[in-house]
């Protein structure tokens, strides 16, 4: 469910999580044994494991999504399906605990900050990719500014010959 990795110095912690519904829309051979709990719970439970291991950024993998349409203005959530799951648990969690979402699951794009949560998700199918940069300080390890980039498609357009 987690894992702490050191990067350029920086120990980040990744918790990994999956909507309760991917169980139901994938190959059952694919999911065999995985077991889910509720989202926040768990990212509450690994993410504060991590910090008490060191991690000095947390980062949450998650196999839930959202859906937005502008990325002008990452705090401008009026694009969003403001009922997304991934920002229901982004306002569930607790302040400080987690540093940024990377999601998935809708095949949506979202490059937003919900709860103060920078939270990006590039579509599907290797179609983009997405990208928030942090500003670690290296004397604290705290996180400062968080930067979020609306995704960015990998291949815009492709020649059919």
């Amino acid at each position: 469910p987690s894992t702490l990795v050191t990067v350029a110095g920086v120990r980040v912690g990744l918790v990994g999580v999956m909507t309760y519904d991917a169980l139901s829309l994938t190959l059952a051979a694919n999911v065999g044994g995985l077991a889910t709990t509720p989202l926040v719970g768990a990212i509450v439970r690994e993410g504060t494991a991590l910090r008490a291991r060191g991690a000095q950024v947390v980062v949450v993998v998650a196999h839930a999504g959202g859906t937005c349409g502008a990325f002008g203005t990452p705090e401008d959530l009026t694009s969003c399906d403001d009922t997304s799951e991934i920002f229901d648990v982004a306002r569930r969690l607790p302040a400080g605990l987690v540093d940024v979402i990377v999601a998935g699951h809708t095949h949506d794009a979202v490059a937003h900050r919900v709860a103060g949560i920078p939270i990006v998700q590039a579509f599907s199918w290797g179609r983009a990719f997405s990208r928030v940069d942090l500003r670690v300080s290296p004397s604290t390890g705290a996180v400062g500014a968080a930067t979020v980039f609306a995704p960015q498609e990998i291949c815009a357009w492709q020649d059919p010959v």
